[in-house]
């Protein structure tokens, strides 16, 4: 069984994931990019970066409920948005190189 302390990383890292997938798509988006996730973009299409917004804390609240005991689902979890972040870094340099 994984510590508490294990239990609140994996639980922080879901959140910090989730902000930074939110943070460079909205950057990327705002310089040009197109979202690639059919439901976000539907999301974004509808009711905005807000409404992107909302999709992200409660993904987090509800990832961090479910994954509070597994902690290694949650950083499963994580590595993935993770990866997702590193891959918007790099659109938002190609992006930034063609300004």
């Amino acid at each position: 069984m994984m510590t508490k302390k294990v239990s609140v990383l994996a639980v922080l890292a879901i959140f910090f994931t989730q902000f930074s997938d939110f943070a460079t798509t909205t950057i990327g988006l705002h310089m040009g990019a197109a979202e690639k996730n059919g439901f976000m973009d539907k999301v974004i299409s509808n009711y905005g970066i807000s409404g992107f917004l909302i999709v992200k804390v409660l993904a987090a609240v509800v990832l961090a409920y479910l994954f509070a005991r597994r902690p290694l689902a949650a950083w499963s979890v994580s590595l993935m948005f993770l990866v997702v972040s590193l891959w918007n870094l790099t659109v938002i340099y190609r992006l930034s190189t063609m300004i």
